[in-house]
């Protein structure tokens, strides 16, 4: 029985020294799948995907090449998508009228990369 008992708490030992790597890993896991993450460009649903690609897409090329970043246009398909992924945050760079913009840093605290002098 002292035997079973010695063998047991070696496991709790081993387990104790176990969990703080598997903390670690789960945390290098997170980081390494933000950090390759896509820059995602979008804009309202006023084109179809086809149009869209052809309008944004050279832009999310030159973004690549400029930012070392991959970077890649996403066309939204419909408002209610588009409104909802702007909510939950799923765009990096959105090409907007300025009304959108406006709403977009008053509601959900966006900050403008690019806009004209006024109000």
């Amino acid at each position: 029985m002292e035997d079973f008992i010695k063998r047991l708490s070696v496991r709790r030992d081993c387990n104790r020294l176990f969990y703080p790597q598997l903390f670690a890993l789960i945390w290098l896991a997170l980081i390494c799948s933000t950090v390759n993450a896509d820059l995602i460009l979008s804009a309202p649903p006023r084109e179809n995907p086809e149009e869209g690609k052809k309008v944004y897409g050279p832009i999310a090329d030159y973004l690549t090449e400029v930012l070392g970043e991959k970077g890649r246009y996403e066309h939204p398909g419909m408002w209610a998508k588009y409104s909802d992924d702007m909510r939950k945050g799923k765009y990096d760079i959105v090409f907007d009228a300025p009304h959108f913009g406006a709403w977009r840093m008053k509601n959900i605290h966006h900050v403008p990369g690019v806009k004209l002098p006024g109000k």
